[in-house]
């Protein structure tokens, strides 16, 4: 799987890239330490599916607005599945009950790997959720 979990618990992007040989490895996911208190950490990390909150500048892959009128969710990993070539990582909003599932398919004769979400909530109340990653849209997001 290209992403792995950072200290902070984030789901992190670490290669999107050609095929890797059998052998080779990819290094730990590791927080960046961010390059100015105008450039915090939260922004500067590549995550693989960041929500709208904690200090992240860069546009999103979901926004939420809640019902309270908040709007800040951050998501970490929560668990994940195996299953031949498919791989599905749970993702759990902090303080907020969302969850995002990353599904990754992947066809072990081309290495061609496709990448979908699905998110839920379970209040009571309704929220408004937003995606503006497009590709993550056309892959049979919701």
């Amino acid at each position: 799987m290209p992403s792995v979990v950072n200290e902070r618990g984030e789901l992190q992007s670490l290669y999107w890239g050609s095929r890797r040989a059998p052998g080779d490895t990819v290094p730990a996911a590791k927080a960046d330490t961010g390059s100015a208190s105008f450039d915090p950490s939260t922004g500067s990390t590549p995550q693989e599916y960041p929500a709208w909150g904690s200090a992240l500048y860069t546009e999103p892959a979901l926004k939420v607005s809640f019902p309270d009128g908040n709007r800040d969710l951050v998501l970490h990993y929560l668990s994940h599945t195996l299953d031949g070539s498919h791989v599905s990582v749970l993702l759990e909003g902090h303080l907020r009950d969302v969850r995002v599932e990353l599904r990754y398919d992947i066809d072990p004769d081309s290495g061609i790997l496709a990448r979908s979400r699905a998110s839920r909530t379970t209040r009571a109340s309704p929220c408004s959720c937003s995606s503006r990653r497009r590709d993550m849209e056309s892959a049979g997001g919701k």
